[in-house]
């Protein structure tokens, strides 16, 4: 290593001339082709004169220079940014202590022009969310509004024209329905129309009556088999919903029960309930559906909350 250093510095003394003797071919820059000249053109790459260019002259290279590793704080921008943000802060309150009473008063009166700045600045966007919020709920409730009137119209034509067709039906086929909703279908099965009124169950006070006939009935049974199987199917059909109210549908099918034993006593006392049934209307409806090519059967909303 000591004898490549002595001719490193024998060859920095000379390194004019040499250099102007190795290139003085400026068409291509390439060196007189003796072994000479490549042995100095090695040595000087090797030694970091000239860039490396083969693994060999950056190993000679790296042999010879000591290469220190980068500090562990330099190997991130955040160092770069932190020193900034750190003498920009320092510059400030260097400043700030430096300052006169008059630079002070200075400072602190832009320092509150820029808060009031920004408390502005809040303000009138807050103002302009209000405002448009102001606008979706108005134009938005306008088109609500003529959507519903137009649901009225619709609803109370459908109503008046489905009872001119129940009227024209009960002449036709000499009936009178009692029902609370009707049915229309088209000749094809393709498009069903129901409407009429929603109704819960409802019983005046004669239907405890009626049940507690029923449960002295049920105690004067022989206490057989086929007498306990009838109790048995005569109490489920008498059992009340959470709100304590009887349920019409078992009510029809205890009367069809009490008309097939021959029990005179059970059928008198489920007369006597099925007189006391009030059924109450709750609103009225209207339910639109319709088959597609393949029969399948789809249900028309009509109601925000039906849709998708």
């Amino acid at each position: 290593m000591d004898d490549q250093s002595g001719e490193l510095r024998s060859m920095r003394r000379s390194s004019s001339g040499l250099g102007n003797e190795l290139f003085n071919n400026r068409e291509d820059m390439t060196p007189r082709n003796n072994e000479a000249d490549r042995a100095v053109l090695d040595l000087l790459k090797s030694s970091g004169y000239l860039f490396p260019e083969t693994d060999e002259q950056m190993a000679a290279y790296e042999a010879t220079v000591k290469l220190r590793e980068m500090p562990e704080k330099f190997r991130t921008p955040e160092f770069v940014f932190k020193t900034m943000r750190e003498n920009k802060n320092q510059q400030l309150t260097m400043d700030i202590t430096k300052m006169t009473a008059a630079q002070r008063a200075e400072l602190k009166a832009q320092l509150e022009a820029e808060e009031r700045a920004e408390k502005q600045k809040r303000e009138e966007d807050v103002a302009a969310y209000k405002s448009a919020v102001d606008e979706f709920c108005r134009l938005k409730f306008s088109r609500l509004k003529a959507m519903s009137e137009e649901m009225r119209r619709i609803k109370d034509e459908v109503f008046a024209e489905a009872e001119t067709l129940i009227k024209l039906k009960e002449e036709l086929f000499k009936t009178k329905s009692d029902r609370h909703s009707d049915q229309f279908t088209t000749s094809d099965g393709r498009i069903t129309l129901a409407l009429g009124n929603r109704t819960n169950d409802g019983w005046d006070d004669t239907v405890e009556v009626g049940v507690a006939k029923v449960k002295e009935f049920i105690r004067s049974l022989a206490k057989d088999d086929d007498s306990a199987a009838l109790t048995e199917m005569v109490m489920s059909l008498l059992a009340k919903d959470r709100k304590g109210n009887l349920k019409a549908s078992r009510v029809l099918q205890l009367r069809e029960i009490a008309r097939k034993s021959g029990y005179p006593a059970l059928i008198e006392a489920t007369d006597i309930i099925q007189g006391a049934y009030r059924p109450e209307e709750t609103c009225q409806f209207i339910s639109a559906s319709w088959k597609d090519e393949r029969g399948v059967k789809h249900t028309l909303p009509l109601s925000m909350a039906a849709m998708d």
